[in-house]
């Protein structure tokens, strides 16, 4: 496999969307709210998020600026 660990990123999403999401209705909705928490799909504004979330736990759940400009 050319990308494996990709295809395993994938794998383990689709594996955890099924385990909260009973059907597509909610599947699609917690796909549409994660892409507005993480608009930009780079991995440094995904990190940024989870330093926040970790820091702030109950505080404002409003997306991370994007820290890097790759």
């Amino acid at each position: 496999m050319v990308n494996d660990a990709a295809e395993r990123g994938v794998k383990l999403i689709q594996d955890f969307i099924a385990i909260l999401a009973k059907n597509e209705e909610q599947k699609q909705f917690l796909l549409q709210d994660h892409r507005k928490l993480y608009p930009v799909s780079k991995k440094s504004t995904v990190i940024a998020g989870l330093h926040l979330a970790a820091d702030n736990p109950k505080d404002d759940p409003s997306p991370p600026e994007d820290v890097d400009s790759d």
